[in-house]
């Protein structure tokens, strides 16, 4: 069985005049234990900041993540780049995702690219999807 116990707890410090959210998780605790934690700061209104780590037990894998999110009035973009090592395999990993609400009445609309590892030769995925709220 998969993820028979899974936890996530999200502390906003923006009550307290801090422009930081901070989460923890824990994803399947009874069998892979994959550990993670990550803070969100927001350096001004219309750009956040990203920086988090996790670690897999079971499969001794280390991840680090840093990304960046722009919101304006009729768009948000992000970009992020994800770090994993797991024994001797290293992998760097960019995503780009583009959505917006304000294209079609009651849908979002949202265009994504995962990229390959570096190492590789691939050039990753490109996704577009549109999704209606009925």
């Amino acid at each position: 069985y998969e993820n028979l116990l899974s936890a996530k707890a999200t502390l906003d410090l923006a009550s307290f005049d801090v422009p930081v959210s901070l989460t923890i998780k824990g994803k399947d605790l009874i069998n892979s234990q994959d550990l993670s934690a990550s803070a969100k700061i927001a350096v001004s209104e219309a750009v956040k900041v990203t920086v988090g780590g996790g670690y897999n037990v079971k499969s001794e894998k280390t991840s680090l993540i840093a990304g960046i999110e722009y919101s304006a009035e009729k768009f948000t973009a992000s970009a992020d780049v994800s770090f994993s090592i797991k024994g001797e395999t290293k992998t760097l990993v960019p995503t780009v995702v583009v959505s917006s609400d304000a294209l079609i009445n009651g849908a979002t609309v949202e265009l994504s690219w995962k990229g390959a590892d570096f190492k590789t030769e691939k050039n990753g995925k490109i996704n577009a999807q549109v999704k209606i709220s009925l």
